[in-house]
């Protein structure tokens, strides 16, 4: 097993000011990619109505919130808190109707339709 960095083992070591850090951190870098969006893609928002359009939406609203969900995750991944979306396993999580080990005994290794 590797050693985690320096940057993983201060997040994970204990602080209640840490999640003070990352908030106020999230929230300067969250303004400055929404004015840098604004500044590219300002042309595109109706600034008198936001939602007159696709594109307004799109540019005024969900782009600043796709970027910072990607910020978001990307610093969760360089820590570490970011699990897999399915655990390792050496077999599939439902093994199929015919295979050995699924019977009426041990339902847990069967697919849901087999356990009918």
């Amino acid at each position: 097993m590797t050693q985690p960095s320096a940057w993983s083992r201060f997040w994970n070591s204990g602080g209640w000011w840490k999640p003070f850090i990352l908030a106020v951190a999230y929230v300067a870098v969250f303004q400055g990619i929404s004015l840098l969006i604004g500044l590219l893609f300002g042309v595109f928002v109706d600034t008198e109505n936001l939602f007159s359009s696709a594109r307004s939406v799109f540019f005024g609203l969900a782009l600043p919130v796709i970027a910072g969900s990607a910020l978001l995750l990307l610093f969760a991944r360089s820590i570490g808190w970011r699990a897999p979306t399915t655990p390792r396993s050496a077999s599939a999580p439902y093994s199929s109707p015919t295979s050995p080990g699924c019977s009426s005994a041990s339902p847990k290794n069967c697919s849901p339709a087999a356990s009918w």
